[in-house]
């Protein structure tokens, strides 16, 4: 049991959900498993009235072990606008709200605190804070490297870094990009014991969505924006297949998906159906449902290469054959004809080739899929809640 409290600042509303956020309840959870006190603190947000949200964060992401969380108003209401103003407005708030919450709880938890959070802007306070209670830790999440000076002094004034891949720990260290030693590395992870809760086989979570068994399905499960390459190139995917496979793309708001519902009416792309934003838990169904399932990620962002996806982990606790982008941080998880097959960045016609294959070869898939299923048992929530806890232990004596 670790007894000190540790809060976890989001840089957004978790109660609309999002893959990313879905990580971060889930990562509470497992360190809550794993014995910490944590609790969690979101803004609220006003969305889009075609937007969906839920106002008990425990019930929207299915958390069995409970955990305590506090939902902070907002008067800038960022979610709902594009307005440029509105969001740095809404920056400026947040800062101030996260602000007096920790002095407030640095008051109060006189005997130990530690801050986690994975925003560079209101840990400004929390450094100026800690001059003056030094009962305070600081954890930073850290997801691409720093891009100013600014952000390498808020980095080396934390007490433990934790990067999202062993890529970007290395490349910390390897540039010496920030003096500080205490960094650690974990990728996201997944919760198996609630995976096999609701787990169905392949045609049986088809019938549960309503899908036609006689068909196959190639899935997409994740973000879906406009402009969005990697949706792009699994739609072009259209035209090579066989007439008795489809493509499913899971997510995206009603506008997003009305747009490229469009794009794929003008091309003429019959064979792909957008589902739209379906809840965190039925994610998983068309998951399990899935012949295949795709995540490739165009090139060309520095996100890239540290890359670690929640749906990532999701796809290989789903039992059904993977193919990816190939990337540094996918290579620490993902072994190219052994848990999956990995493909090179914008090779539309190796996707398509890669995609027939697996079709083709199901027992090969079936393979790789079951192997991807045991290299996740490595990868859960609670094992990367508890070496969390050991290292902010560590720290904290």
């Amino acid at each position: 049991m670790f007894d000190i409290p540790i809060i976890y600042f989001t840089p957004t509303d978790v109660m609309i959900p999002r893959v990313d956020r879905k990580c971060i309840v889930m990562a509470c959870e497992g360190i809550k498993r794993s014995g910490g006190n944590i609790k969690l603190i979101s803004l609220y947000t006003k969305i889009k009235t075609t937007e969906i949200k839920n106002t008990n964060i425990l019930d929207l992401y299915a958390v069995k072990n409970k955990f305590k969380y506090k939902v902070i108003n907002t008067i800038f209401l960022y979610q709902n606008s594009t307005s440029r103003l509105i969001a740095y407005l809404f920056t400026i708030e947040r800062f101030l709200r996260y602000s007096h919450y920790s002095y407030i709880e640095a008051r109060k938890n006189k005997e130990g605190l530690i801050f986690y959070s994975k925003n560079y802007s209101f840990n400004l306070f929390f450094i100026f804070l800690k001059r003056y209670f030094k009962n305070i830790k600081l954890v930073f999440e850290l997801h691409y490297p720093p891009k100013s000076l600014i952000r390498k002094y808020i980095l080396n004034k934390m007490d433990l870094i934790n990067t999202n891949t062993e890529t970007l720990k290395y490349d910390i260290k390897a540039n010496n990009i920030i003096k500080n030693k205490n960094i650690i590395s974990t990728h996201q992870g997944i919760n198996i014991d609630m995976i096999e809760s609701i787990r169905v086989e392949r045609n049986e979570a088809k019938i549960k969505l309503k899908l036609d068994i006689k068909y196959k399905y190639i899935v997409y499960t994740g973000k879906v924006i406009r402009n969005s390459l990697e949706v792009e190139y699994i739609m072009d995917l259209s035209n090579g297949l066989n007439i008795d496979t489809q493509i499913l793309i899971v997510g995206g708001q009603k506008d997003i998906v009305d747009y490229y519902k469009g794009w794929c009416e003008n091309r003429k792309y019959n064979n792909v159906k957008f589902i739209g934003y379906v809840s965190p838990v039925e994610v998983y169904y068309y998951q399990f449902a899935a012949d295949v399932l795709i995540s490739y990620y165009e090139s060309g962002l520095i996100l890239n290469r540290y890359r670690s996806p929640g749906k990532l982990f999701e796809y290989m606790a789903s039992k059904s054959p993977i193919i990816s982008a190939d990337y540094p941080s996918i290579r620490e998880v993902l072994k190219d004809k052994v848990n999956c097959l990995l493909i090179e960045p914008d090779n539309i016609r190796k996707l398509s080739e890669s995609v027939r294959w697996l079709l083709m070869h199901p027992d090969e898939g079936e393979k790789l899929a079951l192997r991807a299923y045991k290299d996740v048992i490595h990868y859960t929530w609670d094992k990367r809640g508890k070496y969390i806890l050991e290292n902010i232990n560590k720290i904290s004596n």
